[in-house]
């Protein structure tokens, strides 16, 4: 992956850094193997978080955007990873809205599909 990033053009680099933050740095972030084989114990692969002693942990949308160095995130949304499986009829069993109502609220915010904490 190191390898095909800097084989990029600087102007593809940042339009890739545009569309999707800084992510692409966590390449070069070392990794401590020992700390990795340790922490996988505990993580939750169905709730998609670290769980200790019964306590969900997940990074916040603040620490998400200070490690993906993304300045645009807005913490007054709800932020979630687009899916092509039948999300909105979730959402709207979650939030007992009509299905219209859901498309009419839904938004999409750079690289997130959101929707605003006061529309619920």
């Amino acid at each position: 992956m190191v390898g095909i990033w800097e084989q990029w053009r600087r102007a593809h680099r940042d339009d890739f850094q545009n569309k999707y933050g800084h992510i692409a740095w966590l390449l070069y972030v070392p990794v401590d193997d020992q700390m990795l084989r340790a922490i996988v114990q505990f993580w939750d692969p169905s709730y998609r978080c670290f769980v200790f002693n019964k306590v969900d942990m997940t990074p916040t949308i603040e620490e998400y955007s200070s490690l993906l160095r993304i300045d645009h995130m807005q913490p007054d949304k709800i932020y979630w990873r687009a899916q092509k499986t039948g999300h909105r009829r979730k959402l709207v069993k979650l939030l007992g809205m009509t299905t219209v109502e859901v498309d009419q609220h839904l938004k999409t915010c750079y690289m997130f599909i959101c929707i605003h904490r006061n529309c619920i």
